[in-house]
């Protein structure tokens, strides 16, 4: 279990290192909502910040209610000298199930309930102390067309679906079939253990029976999509399969696109809830309303959930608002004209929202044509905190996150290279500045919790021993205890037989031979002929 490095490093300037001004006064938290000290916001707190930084001037435009709370345009009205309750706020709209979704999720969920002056900036400098959004942003460049090669504007018209393979789980499941209506992304994910024929004619029923048949079914032409049984189902339902060409996924974008949300979301959510990878399958749920109800300016600032439905996307934002005034957005029509009345004014609605949306796709195309796009200068120094891309590896789980660490710098070479040193194994490594993005300066507290994030971050370690072995009843597998180079014997792990023997086959044969187990051996020779046939 080596470290691959086999890209030849790109040509990149060499700028001088200057450490960063701003100093971390507070100290950074991998996980503050689960932090002991995190105290949750009501209307006592935001009252108590309004009278306590708000001044004359700002006080005399707001409205009052008989509580005392103020508020603007029907929102809760925060000063920006609250730096404490704004931080507590930016926290529940970004981390745990808010899957760390970025800046404009985050304005959406904040704006939504309350009135802020400069959110877009207390929210931006909220982002850029997040630590576990560092281990998913950025990565390569994907090479797409400007402009989609299919597009519609009326929601259930297109569909796109794909299957896309998360691995192993604590069960049957590895796969997850997602389906995704053009117009307004909206999106269902279903958990499979094989990519098969009945599978996706099930979830096309599934959403007929619910939404009705789209008109197109857009797809790559693997034969899970391309046989006679969705061929036939399509005929029956009167619809069209379109196909993109074999090897060209960026062509069918739309869902490739949702599939980069769908890893990038349960990765941090396995990083945030301190899972195994294998638990994939309990967060799915989570990953769907995640999903269906962030705001993208992608929808001019709508939910998916609210243009396919029409209803109003829900936010755990709301447990903060505990005022009596709160109601419900819609009341119930209680006669055949007001249900007709109702229901004229919400589908005029959603045309409204649709046609925005539309016209905000068009500005976004032409704006991405005439973007123009540089390299990043290097904005580390020594003894400062960066994280590793492990782009170069390969065969690792999607699961994994793509930027590990933190590593520290140790020293700058020539050619923009720079040494790093791991946090737990020690280990050096020298590594092209490509390969490199800051984490956090050099002030950062190395805590327990830090070293134990690092040590579950997937690391490439080089295996010392093969200690002993069980069988798991949970996973129906042996597993093999193994001692690590560079690691304590305290820190020894469990490790499935499968992805050791698909690593190190000659070691763990070896083993097997010492062991004089007759069960184990018979395992071993399943694996072996497993893999032969593979």
């Amino acid at each position: 279990m080596a470290s691959r490095w086999a890209r030849t490093p790109t040509s990149i300037n060499l700028y001088r290192v200057t450490t960063r001004g701003q100093q971390q006064h507070d100290r950074l938290q991998l996980r503050p909502l689960d932090d002991e000290g995190f105290a949750w916001p009501n209307l006592d707190t935001v009252s108590a910040a309004q009278r306590q930084y708000g001044s004359t001037t700002d006080l005399a435009s707001l409205q009052v209610d008989d509580n005392g709370v103020r508020s603007k345009e029907n929102k809760l009205w925060v000063p920006t000298e609250a730096t404490d309750l704004l931080h507590r706020l930016c926290i529940i709209a970004h981390c745990g199930p808010q899957g760390h979704r970025g800046r404009d999720a985050m304005l959406a969920h904040l704006g939504r309930i309350f009135h802020v002056p400069n959110l877009r900036h207390c929210v931006d400098r909220f982002l850029a102390s997040c630590l576990l959004c560092h281990h998913v942003n950025g990565g390569e460049v994907v090479p797409r067309p400007w402009r989609e090669t299919y597009r519609c504007n009326e929601r259930n018209q297109a569909l796109h679906w794909d299957f896309l393979y998360l691995g192993e789980s604590f069960g049957d499941l590895k796969y997850l079939l997602v389906l995704k209506d053009d117009a307004s992304h909206y999106c269902e994910l279903v958990k499979c253990e094989l990519p098969t024929s009945t599978v996706a004619a099930d979830a096309i029923m599934d959403w007929h029976s619910r939404f009705g048949t789209p008109r197109d079914w857009i797809s790559d032409p693997g034969t899970h999509f391309k046989n006679d049984v969705i061929n036939k189902l399509c005929a029956q339902l009167k619809c069209t399969q379109i196909f993109s060409p074999t090897y060209s996924p960026w062509i069918n974008g739309s869902v490739e696109r949702v599939n980069r949300d769908i890893l990038q979301v349960l990765r941090v959510l396995i990083l945030d809830y301190k899972l195994n990878h294998r638990d994939w399958p309990g967060l799915i749920p989570i990953v769907q309303a995640n999903l269906n109800h962030t705001a993208v300016p992608s929808l001019a600032g709508k939910t998916p959930g609210e243009l396919f439905t029409g209803l109003e996307p829900p936010s755990s934002l709301q447990a903060v608002n505990l005022g009596p005034e709160v109601t419900q957005s819609v009341q119930p029509a209680r006669t055949s004209a007001e249900i007709e009345a109702s229901l004229a004014q919400l589908r005029a609605s959603v045309k409204d929202m649709h046609r925005a949306v539309a016209d905000a796709g068009l500005k976004q195309t032409l704006l991405n044509k005439k973007q123009e796009r540089c390299d990043n200068m290097v904005n580390f120094s020594i003894d400062g905190y960066v994280l590793r891309s492990r782009v170069d590896e390969k065969g690792q789980n999607k699961l994994l996150v793509t930027w590990i660490g933190p590593y520290v710098v140790t020293t700058a070479q020539a050619h923009n290279v720079f040494e790093v040193k791991h946090l737990v194994t020690g280990e050096k490594l020298e590594v092209h500045a490509s390969r490199l993005k800051f984490f956090a300066d050099k002030d950062l507290e190395i805590t327990e919790e830090l070293l134990e994030h690092v040590t579950a971050d997937g690391i490439i370690l080089r295996v010392r021993e093969l200690v002993q072995h069980q069988w798991n009843d949970r996973s129906r597998s042996y597993e093999i205890l193994v001692a690590w180079h560079g690691l304590e014997t305290i820190d020894d792990s469990w490790e499935p037989l499968a992805g050791l023997y698909k690593d190190l086959s000659a070691l763990v044969r070896a083993y097997g031979a010492n062991a004089k187990d007759p069960k184990l051996e018979r395992h071993l020779k399943a694996l072996e002929a497993e893999t032969w046939r593979r």
